[in-house]
C-alpha cells in the first residue's frame, strides 16, 4: 500500500515546507526547500527518498519513485563520533590504549592529537567519573552538544524517550538515574555550560539512535551503527547518523547499510516500490524473537508486529523454539506477540 497521497507531497520532500521550494535539476521525483536539497542530492546520486509523518509512529521513510535493489536510498554523514565499547581507547583515533597513555592537559585517554578530542578537553580537566563507559558517555554528551548549524537541528529532530527513560527502573548498568549520577551530575560538576535538560535529551537521543554503551565483546546493538574515527580503523565507536535515524524498524528490512568511517551509505535489498516505507533493522537478523522483542522494549519502547515477529517459527528458522526431548519436535508459543504466552 502506497503511504504517498496528494496531500503529503505538495511541500519539501524532508520537512514538508511550501515556500521557496526548488525542484531538482537532475530527477522529476523531488522538490525541496533551500535548506535540504542537499540531502536529497548529498554527492552525484539523487536520492529517491521523501520524509512523512505517520500518527503513532513519528517521521518514516517512504519511496518516491520505484526503487531496484542495489540502489542507493540514502547517504548521510555522522553528525559525531564517539566512543562506544568497555576497552579503554583513545578517545581521538578509538585505538586501544594502556592505563597509563594520557592527554598531557586533561589525563583523559589519548595516544594522538586530532580535531576531536579538543571538544571535551577544556571542560573535563576535573572529571572524576568512574567507569570507561561513564567516561565514554560524558564525552558523547560534550559532542553532541557542540554540533551546530543544520546538522543541529537535524539531530534536535530526532527521538529522545526521555519520559520513557525516567521512568524506567531498569537494573542494568545504565538504567536513567544511574547515568544522572555518574555522567550528568559528573558534567556539571566540572562546569559544564549547557543545562541539565539539554544533557539529558542529547544523552536519550545517543541512546536511542546510536549503539549501547554496554556492548558486550564491542556487540552494537542500537540501529547497529559501529564505526571508526579514522579511515581503516578500529570500529571502538559510533556514529550519530541523523538521516539514517529517521528510518523505522523491521526484522523483515528492506534495505541493508555500510560504513565507511564518517559516512553510510544505505542501499535496497529488494525492489521497493513507489510510496512503499523504507526500513532498516535495528537488531541483528540472526537474534531470536526472545532477544528481539527484550531490546525492542528497553531501547526503542515499542513491541515489534512485524510477519517474523508474529509468527511463533519465525518463518520457518524456529530461532527461539526449544526442542522437545522426547519427540524432537519444537516447542511454540501459544502467542508470539505477547511476551508471558505459554
Amino acid at each position: 500500500m502506497s503511504l504517498l497521497s496528494q496531500d503529503n507531497i505538495n511541500g519539501c520532500f524532508f520537512c514538508n515546507s511550501t515556500t521557496q521550494l526548488h525542484h531538482c535539476d537532475y530527477c522529476e521525483n523531488i522538490q525541496s526547500c533551500e535548506k535540504h536539497l542537499h540531502i536529497h542530492r548529498p554527492s552525484n546520486t539523487c536520492l529517491p527518498i521523501i520524509i512523512l509523518f505517520q500518527e503513532g509512529v513519528g517521521r518514516c521513510v517512504v519511496a518516491a519513485r520505484d526503487i531496484l535493489a542495489g540502489e542507493m536510498v540514502i547517504e548521510d554523514k555522522a553528525a559525531m563520533i564517539g566512543p562506544a565499547c568497555r576497552e579503554r581507547v583513545c578517545l581521538e583515533c578509538l585505538a586501544p590504549i594502556s592505563e597509563d597513555t594520557r592527554c598531557h592537559s586533561c589525563g583523559l585517554p589519548l595516544c594522538c592529537e586530532g580535531p576531536r578530542h579538543h571538544l571535551e578537553c577544556q571542560i573535563m580537566k576535573g572529571w572524576n567519573g568512574g567507569s570507561n563507559l561513564s567516561l565514554y558517555l560524558a564525552v558523547c554528551i560534550i559532542r553532541g552538544l557542540a554540533v551546530d548549524g543544520e546538522t543541529q537541528e537535524l539531530v534536535d529532530g530526532l527521538m529522545d524517550h526521555l519520559d520513557e527513560r525516567r521512568s524506567d527502573d531498569g537494573e542494568d548498568d545504565w538504567d536513567w538515574k544511574n547515568m544522572e549520577c555518574q555522567v550528568i551530575d559528573q558534567l556539571l560538576e566540572c562546569g559544564m555550560d549547557h543545562s541539565k535538560l539539554a544533557m539529558e535529551r542529547i544523552a536519550g537521543i545517543f541512546l536511542t539512535n546510536n549503539c549501547d554503551l554496554c556492548p558486550p565483546q564491542n556487540f552494537v546493538n542500537t540501529n547497529n551503527v559501529s564505526c571508526a574515527a579514522i579511515k581503516g580503523g578500529e570500529e571502538n565507536g559510533f556514529g550519530l547518523f541523523p538521516i539514517f535515524s529517521i528510518l523505522s524498524h523491521s526484522c523483515l528490512a528492506n534495505t541493508r547499510r555500510c560504513v565507511e568511517g564518517e559516512k553510510m551509505k544505505v542501499r535496497a535489498t529488494i525492489p521497493i516500490k513507489k510510496g512503499q516505507e523504507i526500513l532498516t533493522s535495528y537488531t541483528y537478523p540472526e537474534l531470536g524473537s526472545v532477544v528481539r522483542t527484550t531490546q525492542f522494549r528497553t531501547t526503542w519502547y515499542f513491541d515489534c508486529a512485524c510477519e517474523r515477529c508474529a509468527d511463533p517459527t519465525e518463518l520457518g528458522t524456529f530461532l527461539s523454539c526449544l526442542k522437545c526431548a522426547g519427540c524432537e519436535g519444537f516447542i511454540l508459543p501459544a502467542h508470539s506477540l505477547v511476551s508471558d504466552s505459554d
